[in-house]
């Protein structure tokens, strides 16, 4: 056994790389959300008003790189890597959050409507971060951070001249 830039080599043949830690792929989207504010006030007068909220989300997403959810097989092709497929790993960050009234209403509370909006906007983004996990462009984000990690490892290791084709087989 040896340890190399934080990995461990190791000798059996099942999962000969053991990495000692996570490796994500972050994703920044622009999120947004509207809402109708109705205040009823007697029968039949009804006062509304539109409030708008937009934040920036950061999700990060990753593999779960410990044995025995993560292996690395020889294969005719050249190394695969077998997986889980990706998950949502940490809480989304919600920053930048900002809001605009559109049409103030007679009665209707914007101020109170937009922090409630803020309030929310986590659990959202939670919510739209595992939605997201199995989105094919988040998929294939993944796919190259992982492929490019284990490469640039490969590389540095002593005595290699050439990494093979480097593919993906989820589990």
């Amino acid at each position: 056994h040896g340890v190399a830039h934080g990995y461990e080599l190791a000798g059996d043949d099942s999962a000969w790389w053991t990495p000692a830690g996570m490796l994500t792929a972050t994703v920044l989207r622009e999120e947004g959300q509207t809402q109708v504010l109705e205040r009823r006030l007697v029968p039949g007068v009804v006062s509304t008003g539109t409030v708008a909220v937009w934040y920036r989300v950061e999700y990060a997403f990753g593999y779960d790189l410990a044995a025995p959810a993560f292996k690395v097989r020889a294969s005719p092709g050249g190394i695969e890597l077998q997986v889980h497929r990706p998950a949502l790993v940490a809480a989304p960050a919600v920053t930048r959050l900002r809001y605009k009234v559109l049409s103030p209403g007679m009665f209707t509370d914007e101020k109170a409507a937009t922090l409630a909006m803020y309030e929310q906007a986590a659990e959202r983004a939670r919510r739209q971060g595992e939605a997201m996990a199995s989105d094919p462009a988040v998929l294939a984000l993944c796919e190259k951070q992982l492929v490019g990690f284990l490469r640039n490892f490969l590389q540095q290791q002593p005595g290699v001249k050439v990494v093979p084709q480097i593919s993906i087989v989820y589990l």
